[in-house]
């Protein structure tokens, strides 16, 4: 079943580790953006999107 989803052990493998990288660090970005509407600090943290 997960090598029909994935396409074989090797790409399952990827997508596991991309999954375990990519939720722990939006759930980073969103305590820090709920952080800073909490304590109405400034907005200009990241020069790329003024965020």
């Amino acid at each position: 079943m997960v090598d029909f989803l994935f396409g074989n052990g090797y790409e399952a493998f990827l997508v596991t580790v991309a999954l375990l990288a990519a939720i722990p660090y939006g759930i980073y970005v969103g305590l820090k953006r709920l952080a800073t509407r909490i304590t109405g600090g400034p907005r200009n943290g990241d020069s790329r999107t003024g965020r």
